[in-house]
């Protein structure tokens, strides 16, 4: 049996995450600010990417739990 304690913490894990990556898309969506390079910005983009990708992975360890 999946420990309710750990069950919890990948939850909000999971609410944190999607909390900061809603927040990151919707910071993306609108123009390069001049204060952040080409590199820094492609790299916010790979890193929304990524924390989708993360998203799916919490899920799928909550749905096994």
């Amino acid at each position: 049996m999946t420990d309710v304690k750990q069950k919890q913490r990948v939850q909000d894990e999971l609410n944190e995450l999607v909390e900061r990556k809603d927040k990151l898309a919707v910071f993306l969506t609108k123009d390069k600010p001049s204060d952040i390079d080409v590199e820094q910005w492609v790299l916010l983009h790979r890193q929304l990417h990524i924390m989708v990708k993360y998203v799916e992975v919490l899920e799928k360890r909550l749905a096994l739990m």
